[in-house]
C-alpha cells in the first residue's frame, strides 16, 4: 500500500532510489509460506528479481531456497544464507551448440 507519509521523506534524494517496505515484505513472505505449506511445496526465490543483500538475508532466513541463473547469483545466494542444497542453477534461455 502506498504510504505518502513515508515516501514524501525521500523526495530530496537523487534517483535511482529504492525503498523497501519491510512490513509488506514480511507479510508477503508469511503468506507465501502459509500457502506453500498447505500443499507441501518448498519455495525458491529468484535472485534475478532482486539481489539486495538485506532482502536476500531476510528471504533466506525464512527458509526459502534460491533460484539462480548465473554463477554470480549462486555465489550471492550462498553468501547471504541460502543453504547450498537449496540453491538451484537454472540455465534458462541458453542454447547448447553442437
Amino acid at each position: 500500500m502506498f504510504k505518502p507519509e513515508i515516501t514524501d521523506k525521500f523526495r530530496h534524494l537523487a534517483t535511482p532510489f529504492y525503498f523497501y517496505d519491510m512490513d509488506v515484505l514480511n507479510a508477503t513472505i508469511s503468506r507465501c509460506l502459509l500457502e506453500a505449506g498447505r500443499y507441501g511445496f518448498h519455495l525458491h526465490y529468484a535472485l534475478k528479481a532482486n539481489s539486495n543483500p538485506k532482502i536476500l538475508k531476510i528471504i533466506s532466513g525464512n527458509g526459502f531456497g534460491a533460484d539462480c541463473v548465473s554463477g554470480n547469483e549462486v555465489k550471492a545466494a550462498l553468501d547471504y544464507g541460502f543453504p547450498a542444497d537449496q540453491v538451484v542453477l537454472q540455465e534458462s534461455g541458453k542454447r547448447m551448440m553442437s
